[in-house]
């Protein structure tokens, strides 16, 4: 499930906060995360960014989502993961394709794509609207 790059966020970051942000301003801002770990991260290795989290400002409850760095298991691409707990979230990466930024649902344990449907029954974290 890919998410429109409208959705707006609310970052917290240290002692900063990022009210309604759109999700480019967002790779920005956790970039330099990114930039620090290039290289030095092993493929499907996580790394957390401490006192980071986002709530998707369409979000009139604020569920939680952690902010972290991933590395893919194939080629160079560092995403950022938003965990709502250890396994489920979304990851923010750029498309190859479009060169445009993306948010797709994210889980730790699939091995491979799933249908639109089987990912929409699996989904038990907040989604964006």
């Amino acid at each position: 499930m890919i998410i429109s790059n409208e959705i707006k966020v609310d970052l917290f970051l240290n002692d900063d906060e990022y009210v309604n942000i759109s999700l480019d301003r967002l790779e920005l801002l956790l970039s330099p995360y990114k930039e620090k770990v290039q290289g030095l991260l092993h493929p499907k290795e996580t790394l957390s960014i401490n006192n980071a989290y986002i709530c998707f400002s369409d979000d009139d409850e604020k569920h939680v989502f952690y902010c972290k760095i991933y590395k893919t298991s194939v080629g160079p691409d560092i995403w950022i993961l938003l965990l709502a707990d250890k396994r489920e979230g979304y990851a923010l990466y750029k498309n190859p394709l479009t060169n445009k930024l993306e948010l797709a649902w994210y889980r730790s344990d699939l091995q491979e794509p799933l249908s639109k449907e089987m990912e929409r029954m699996k989904i038990t974290c907040y989604i964006p609207k």
